[in-house]
C-alpha cells in the first residue's frame, strides 16, 4: 500500500496508471488471454538495463551507492527489491553482503526463554 497524503498530482497519477497496469495483467485485459504463453509490454520506465550481470543492475538501480549510504537509516525505508523465487533472493542477498568489507557476523537467537536455575545458570528443556 502506498500511502499519497500530500503526493502531488503527478506523482498520485503516475500511481493510478501503474496500478491500472498491474491489475489488467491480473484481470486479463492486458496481454494474451490463455495458459500457456502470455505476450505483453512491459513499459520501458518499469524495466533495468543490465549489461552482464543482472543481479548487480537491480542493486545499483534500486540502491544507488549502497555503501556510501549504509549509515544513513532513512535509506533503506523506502526501498525494497522484490524477488519471485527464494532464489533469486539468495542470489542478490549475496552480492549485497559480497560488496561489505570486513567478516561476517553471525547472531543465534532462541525461540522460547531459557528456564534458569537459582544459581542464574540455563537449564537446557
Amino acid at each position: 500500500m502506498i500511502l499519497l497524503n500530500g503526493a502531488s498530482d503527478s506523482y498520485i497519477l503516475e500511481r493510478k496508471l501503474f496500478s491500472d497496469w498491474a491489475l489488467g495483467i491480473d484481470d486479463g485485459t492486458i496481454g494474451e488471454n490463455n495458459d500457456v504463453d502470455v505476450s505483453l509490454d512491459i513499459p520501458s520506465d518499469l524495466l533495468i538495463s543490465s549489461n552482464d550481470d543482472s543481479i548487480a543492475s537491480i542493486v545499483e538501480s534500486n540502491y544507488p551507492n549502497i555503501l556510501e549510504s549504509m549509515s544513513d537509516i532513512t535509506y533503506f525505508q523506502d526501498k525494497a527489491i522484490l524477488a519471485l523465487k527464494n532464489s533469486i533472493v539468495d542470489q542478490i542477498n549475496n552480492y549485497v553482503l559480497d560488496l561489505i568489507l570486513g567478516e561476517a557476523t553471525i547472531y543465534l537467537s532462541h525461540d522460547s526463554p531459557l528456564s534458569r536455575n537459582m544459581d542464574g545458570d540455563a537449564i537446557k528443556d
